[in-house]
């Protein structure tokens, strides 16, 4: 026989409540019952319990189940840690841990395994992306649960006038790597005997991957050829 207390009364809510007085509600409860802001024991579980409720109620097919046979009708949802915290984060506003992880780190290893296949750092049919730009932002756990909206001023940049974006010093240029040949990457093979060969690829520490040199830096952007406009 199931322990569970039921999910209404988990959340204080009437079993006709609206999906934003479910919604409402959850935030109010998770804020109170945060582990980071509330270290009272049993804190945890019952953000847990919190949790779990609302990952139900706030879809309406599972909702729709769970009226009809109770916790037994909704027990798969909560199987899995990953699934869990995916559901619950995606239902107020946030992606999934997968979703989290791809933006913080440029793409997942199934983006990085179909534009390089072998391993071998090349970069097959994958177009490059400009830098990313990092923007220190401070938020308070209230933020993030309940929604903010923030008004950030993006630094734009343009191509330096005086190596006019270059980045060399006036009357220099910039010249092919020798380490590399000006191909951004080395190769080193390796050979153990007579049947078996192994080689390894990877970017070139002279230039940086970029194929190229700058010995005169244009002082003005420091070899960036760009400046803040």
């Amino acid at each position: 026989m199931t322990t569970k207390r039921d999910y209404y009364e988990v959340l204080n809510v009437d079993r006709n409540a609206t999906k934003e007085d479910i919604k409402n509600k959850y935030r109010k409860l998770a804020l109170q019952f945060h582990p980071d802001r509330n270290k009272d024991a049993g804190a945890e579980e019952k953000f847990k319990e919190i949790s779990e409720a609302y990952a139900v109620l706030s879809d309406d097919e599972k909702r729709r189940k769970y009226d009809r046979y109770g916790h037994v009708g909704s027990e798969e949802v909560f199987r899995g840690s990953e699934s869990n915290f995916d559901e619950i984060f995606r239902d107020i506003g946030f992606g999934g841990i997968r979703d989290i992880f791809e933006q913080l780190f440029g793409g997942g290893s199934s983006a990085r395994n179909r534009s390089d296949p072998f391993g071998f750092g090349f970069n097959f049919g994958r177009n490059n992306r400009g830098e990313d730009t990092v923007i220190d932002l401070s938020l308070t756990l209230e933020d993030v649960i309940s929604g903010k909206n923030e008004t950030i001023e993006v630094p734009s940049l343009e191509k330096c006038s005086v190596c006019n974006g270059s980045g060399c010093y006036p009357g220099t240029k910039r010249r092919k790597c020798t380490s590399c040949n000006g191909l951004g990457q080395t190769k080193r093979v390796f050979s153990e005997n007579r049947f078996s060969t192994f080689v390894t690829v990877e970017t070139c520490r002279t230039c940086r991957g970029i194929g190229e040199i700058i010995e005169k830096p244009c002082k003005n952007c420091k070899a960036t050829g760009k400046v803040s406009a």
